[in-house]
């Protein structure tokens, strides 16, 4: 089903928009009103997104994930931030075709233009790992860096990582790397104090 999903998703992408009223037991999880239905058939994106993710589920047969495609497909042309990084990562897992992901790969950053965190971290730690150009690896920070001050656990851990390892052609920085773990034990952790960690790092 891995090419189908994504032939699928392209194909949906471009297809002409049509109304349908969604189905209410997605994938055997009874719903508890009928309203978010009614909501995504007269258009809500948010609504779209929430039955589009339940509906492509692995649990689910394979004409419920054409129709949670079909959802996710419909919030992507209402430019919905998380219908995007979705079938963006959608397309990137079961790409049979480089199109296709590249189409991924472009939903993914429309997505984290629109400020959605999740997407940014995705974004930077996918160019950091194909950067061969001191330009990638700019940008790379800099997805990395607005998931990080946007909350993203995994984007601080990166960082760190990254700084701490030298890999990717990063220079080496313990105080960056301290700084950056820091980040990543404030977000888990509020209440605690990491400063004497990053201070012995950074002297």
């Amino acid at each position: 089903m891995k090419s189908t999903l994504a032939a699928l998703a392209t194909a949906l992408l471009f297809a002409p928009t049509v109304s349908a009223e969604p189905a209410l037991n997605p994938c055997g999880s009874p719903l508890s009103t009928r309203l978010v239905a009614h909501r995504a058939a007269a258009g809500d994106a948010a609504a779209m997104v929430y039955l589009g993710k339940k509906l492509i589920q692995p649990v689910c047969t394979q004409a419920q994930q054409k129709e949670g495609i079909r959802l996710l497909a419909r919030a992507v042309t209402a430019q919905h931030p998380d219908a995007m990084f979705t079938l963006g990562t959608l397309l990137l897992r079961d790409a049979a075709k480089e199109s296709e992901e590249q189409l991924g790969l472009d939903y993914i950053e429309q997505s984290a233009q629109l400020g959605h965190t999740r997407a940014a971290a995705f974004l930077g730690a996918h160019l950091m790992s194909v950067s061969r150009t001191e330009d990638l690896r700019d940008q790379a920070f800099l997805w990395l860096g607005l998931a990080a001050n946007d909350g993203s656990v995994l984007a601080a851990m990166t960082l760190s990582q990254l700084y701490k390892s030298g890999m990717h052609g990063v220079v080496q920085d313990r105080c960056a790397a301290a700084l950056w773990r820091e980040t990543a034990g404030l977000l888990q952790h509020p209440d605690m104090d990491f400063t004497h960690q990053t201070d012995v790092a950074c002297k």
